[in-house]
């Protein structure tokens, strides 16, 4: 329908899945943490959430960020993330290096401190609730 012939490169696709909820758990963790203390923040995340909408590549391609930016720019673990899901799906190639290994590591990075800083609080919930 789409034109797009499948390719081998599909393969990627659960590994691009797994990084790709293992950011979102870690966002997640560290959000509902953070709403137990402060109940605003469920009215912040929509317009957080837009923000980062309009900071990743989803509307235009990474191509427009100025050279000496992306390196700042990939930092974004969903920038890398949706340019691999477009090269893997729309390009039938194997995501590079440079897309899978910072986004990977902050995905972790972030799941990490979401799990850390809500087993560090969850003793209070109940206190607080």
């Amino acid at each position: 329908y789409y034109r797009v012939a499948p390719s081998f490169a599909l393969l990627w696709l659960p590994f691009l899945i797994v990084v790709q909820v293992t950011l979102a758990v870690g966002v997640v963790l560290f959000t509902s943490a953070l709403n137990v203390f402060f109940r605003d923040i469920r009215f912040a995340i929509p317009l957080a959430v837009q923000l980062w909408m309009y900071a990743s590549p989803i509307i235009y391609p990474s191509s427009m960020v100025p050279a000496r930016l992306r390196t700042l720019y990939y930092l974004n673990p969903v920038a890398g993330l949706i340019d691999a899901y477009r090269t893997t799906i729309l390009y039938g190639r194997s995501p590079t290096l440079e897309d899978l290994v910072p986004m990977t590591v902050v995905s972790v990075v972030v799941l990490l401190a979401g799990f850390l800083f809500f087993k560090h609080v969850d003793w209070q919930f109940a206190d607080v609730i």
